[in-house]
């Protein structure tokens, strides 16, 4: 794994409650292995800067899956609906907490991306043909 739940927490991450830490731990590590093509791990292993940039990601990525699994849990709970169709999501109940979420997790998102080009774990490479 590349990061551990002591190592989230001591990033300065919030807690979040509901949500399993171990298993959005784990789920973040697959989406950042998918999304660099294995060289996150390799990076972590290696040590260095780079390793501290992808243990940043993976907090920020976990951190979102825990949100996520937060929103979900409350609009079941409020017998509200929630539809998820890749970027485009709409929900039967709007609020101003919501709206804040979205920008929370777009932030994040964000963050991810670019600490894992810092890392030196997403291919930017540009073919070219003569």
């Amino acid at each position: 794994m590349l990061i551990t739940a002591e190592e989230y927490s001591s990033m300065g991450f919030p807690a979040v409650s509901g949500g399993n830490l171990e298993s959005c731990i784990m789920r973040s590590d697959y989406i950042i292995g998918a999304l660099t093509e294995g060289r996150a791990a390799k990076a972590v292993a290696a040590g260095g800067q780079p390793a501290q940039f992808v243990k940043q990601a993976a907090g920020f990525q976990t951190y979102m899956l825990l949100k996520e699994m937060e929103t979900i849990e409350k609009s079941q709970k409020s017998g509200s609906e929630k539809v998820a169709l890749g970027d485009y999501s709409y929900s039967s109940q709007t609020s101003e907490s919501s709206d804040v979420q979205t920008s929370d997790s777009d932030t994040a998102g964000i963050n991810v991306i670019r600490l894992l080009r810092a890392a030196g774990c997403l291919y930017a490479g540009v073919e070219v043909s003569e």
